[in-house]
Parts: structure tokens; C-alpha cells; sequence
């Protein structure tokens, strides 16, 4: 046997040479092959405005390649479309750290980081600004219109971000459902359009610009997700629960998701279903606000008001300056025949109703009459606090900062919240 593997080798040692050759070079190569498909791919999906696509190919590319600059400044862009500034940050900050002096793609990334997140009247915006003047062509200036609209949409100026969207799908009719040969930073456009609809509340005019959205890139996440919520609230369930079988692969054993697809199940009176769901919620999430609130709205609907009261001061307690679930809890108690912890409950209800209003009045209206006035900024944080999201809150005091160093109210806030004695 072992003479004969010895003639073997002679006869064939130039072939075996060969084959141990290709390997040790397919061994070196694959992984810079696999680098460079998913820069690509990164790339191609960050191009077409596909966030999460996007951070998943750059991720795998810099795991390989971590000096490469272009990775790095795409994943950061990937990062800010996604919304994880964070990381978005890092990954620049990484980028300067490889290329000094920094490069004209890395300074545009950093404006548009800056711009996107609220930046509106300082240099970077002026850049970006003067770059689209300078070269209009739709697939440069597209990343740098996004992050004035989306700058745009932190700071509540509605007027300006229409004015951005109008100009850059100029010559496109005004129905959606007639665009033809649709560019790809132009669905961008009419999703942050629908972005812009969803902030300020008017769901079934975003669930229209998402539903093209959808038609035209079914990849799109968010508008997908959005337009199932848009079409929840217009009574579409069936057409909800299809575009929300998508999502859930996406996005599995998501809680809001979730939620939302129990809504479906009940407006469409398969109860059963409907709970079935909310306990997988609960039982993986048992303080989920939404969830339990829900749960609460369908046993009021079946007519069970004392049993939803316990579900609701759940809900309440998970969210305790939310309207919805205060007013829920309030007409439950109501139902159930308790008046005076009904009343008590809907006094409650009422003061976070005027302080929802005077927040839809300042960030849709008054915030595109007066967008410079330091004390609209810190108003904005204020009612942020009633609503206790501190994280903004500190990044609208820090805003009326920025417009006047001195203001006071706005200096003693913010001190507050960063020693952490703002209750």
C-alpha cells in the first residue's frame, strides 16, 4: 500500500502541486472576493435608500476590510438612514481616523450627519445648501436633500421640508399613482413625504404616499410597517394584515408589530386570534404598554369594563403620560360603574390632551413662524419632559442653546436634567 501511494505521488505530484496552489490561493482570495461583493451590495443598497440592507453589507465588508474608508462612510450614511446616529457617528469618527487630512466625500457625510440631526442654520446646512446649487444631478444631490428633509423633520419646520420635497420631485404630477419610470431617490422623496404626513398626524394622506411607496420598492421597510398602521386606522384590516405578514418576517416576535396584528385580528372579529397574539406579546413583554393596552380595548369592547380596568392601570402604569391609555382606563372605570375614580381619571386625561394639543400647535404651526426663537425650543423640551421623554428634551434645550447661549430657563433645564433632578 505504501509503495503504491509512493508511484501515485510520483505519477501525480505535478497535479497535486497544482490543486494545493489553487487552494491556498482560494483560501487567501475568498474572503477579500466576499469583501468586495458586500461593499457592492452596500453600496447598491444604500444608493437606493434600504438602511438596514445597507448596515447588514457594510457591517460584513469592514469585518474583512476595516481600514476601507468608502465602508466605513457608507455604513455611517446607512446608520443616520436608519436612525442610529450613534453608530453613525463612530463610523465617521473611524473614517477621519484613516484618512487625515479628511477627504470631500468624508466632510459631505459629516454635514450631512449634522444636518440630519437638526443642524438647519449653521455651516454644514450652507454647505449642503451650496453643493446641490453647484451640482443638481439627482444621484448626488439625493443624499444631501434627505438630510435637509430629515433635519427638517427633527426640528418640526414643515414648510421647509415641503419646499425641499417640491423642488426635488419637480416636473412629477401631483397624483403619485401617475409617476412612470420612478427613480430611486425619487420614492425616497415621497417616502420622507409620508414621513412628514405622519408626523403631524394626517395618517391616511402618509398611508396614501406609503402605499406607492410599497407599489414602487417593496423593500422599503418603514413605509411598509407605516402604511399597515395607516391602514389599521382607516378600518383596512385585511390589507393590513398582508403587508404586516411581511414585516413580520422582517422584524419576528416584534412586540409593536405584534400589536398591531392583533388590532387586525380584532377589527376583524377573529377575538381568539387576536388574544392568542397579545399573550405571545405579553408572555415575552409583560409591562408592553400597547399590548396591554390593547388587551384592555377588547375586553371594554365585549363588554367586560371591570375586567379591563385591571388591563388598563397596567397599561397606564407602563405608560403613564400617554393620552390613549389614560383615556381608555378613565371610560373603562366610567362603564364599570366607579364615577369618582372615573372622573379623577378623566381630569388626568384631559390635562395630557391640552398638552398634546399645545404640542401639535407648536411643532405644526409655530415652529415654521418663529423656527429661530429660543423660547419655542425650549417649550418643545418642556412638554418633552411632560411627556418624559427626556432624550429630547435635552437635545431642545441644547437647541434654544445654540440660538442663544444665555437663555436662562433653558440653561437651568438642562442642568437639571443632566444632574438628573428633573422629575
Amino acid at each position: 500500500m505504501r509503495r503504491f501511494f509512493a508511484t501515485l505521488i510520483r505519477r501525480f505530484w505535478p497535479w497535486l502541486l497544482v490543486v494545493v496552489v489553487l487552494g491556498v490561493a482560494a483560501a487567501i482570495a475568498w474572503p477579500q472576493a466576499w469583501a468586495w461583493y458586500h461593499l457592492n451590495a452596500g453600496r447598491d443598497a444604500v444608493q437606493h435608500f434600504h438602511a438596514d440592507d445597507g448596515r447588514s453589507h457594510l457591517d460584513a465588508c469592514l469585518a474583512t476590510w476595516p481600514n476601507c474608508v468608502e465602508a466605513q462612510l457608507l455604513d455611517a450614511r446607512a446608520c443616520r438612514l436608519a436612525g442610529d446616529f450613534k453608530a453613525a457617528e463612530d463610523h465617521l469618527r473611524e473614517a477621519q481616523r484613516l484618512q487625515n487630512p479628511p477627504s470631500d466625500d468624508a466632510l459631505r457625510e459629516w454635514a450631512m450627519f449634522h444636518v440630519a440631526a437638526g443642524d438647519l442654520d449653521g455651516e454644514a446646512a450652507d454647505y449642503l445648501r451650496n453643493d446641490i446649487l453647484k451640482n443638481p444631478d439627482p444621484e448626488h444631490a439625493a443624499p444631501e436633500r434627505e438630510a435637509l428633509v430629515e433635519g427638517c423633520l427633527h426640528t418640526y419646520r414643515v414648510l421647509d421640508a415641503l419646499a425641499i420635497l417640491k423642488e426635488w420631485v419637480s416636473g412629477r404630477p401631483d397624483d403619485v399613482e401617475k409617476w412612470q419610470d420612478v427613480r430611486p431617490d425619487e420614492i425616497e422623496a415621497l417616502s420622507l413625504r409620508g414621513d412628514l404626513y405622519w408626523q403631524m398626524g394626517a395618517r391616511n394622506n402618509a398611508a396614501d404616499d406609503y402605499q406607492r411607496v410599497v407599489e414602487l420598492d417593496p423593500q422599503r421597510r418603514q413605509a411598509r410597517e407605516r402604511l399597515a398602521v395607516g391602514l389599521i386606522s382607516k378600518g383596512r384590516y385585511d390589507e393590513a394584515l398582508k403587508h404586516l405578514a411581511v414585516v413580520r418576517q422582517w422584524k419576528p416576535d416584534d412586540p409593536a408589530v405584534e400589536t398591531s396584528a392583533a388590532r387586525c385580528y380584532e377589527g376583524l372579529n377573529r377575538t381568539n386570534e387576536a388574544q392568542r397574539v397579545l399573550d405571545g406579546v405579553l408572555a415575552n413583554h409583560p409591562e408592553y404598554g400597547p399590548a396591554l393596552l390593547e388587551r384592555g380595548r377588547m375586553l371594554v369592547q365585549a363588554e367586560h369594563p371591570g375586567d379591563a380596568v385591571e388591563w388598563l392601570q397596567r397599561a397606564v402604569r407602563a405608560m403613564p403620560r400617554d393620552y390613549g391609555a389614560n383615556f381608555a382606563l378613565a371610560d373603562a372605570l366610567e362603564k364599570a360603574g366607579k364615577t369618582e375614580e372615573a372622573k379623577e381619571q378623566r381630569d388626568r386625561a384631559d390635562e395630557m390632551k391640552k398638552r398634546d394639543d399645545r404640542f401639535t400647535e407648536l411643532t405644526t404651526r409655530q415652529m415654521n413662524v418663529r423656527p429661530l426663537d429660543p423660547n419655542l425650543h425650549y417649550e418643545i423640551g418642556r412638554l418633552y419632559l411632560d411627556r418624559g421623554n427626556k432624550a429630547a428634551a435635552q437635545a431642545w434645550m441644547q437647541s434654544a442653546l445654540r440660538l442663544d447661549p444665555h437663555y436662562q430657563p433653558a440653561l437651568d433645564a438642562l442642568a437639571r436634567i443632566e444632574s438628573n433632578t428633573e422629575p
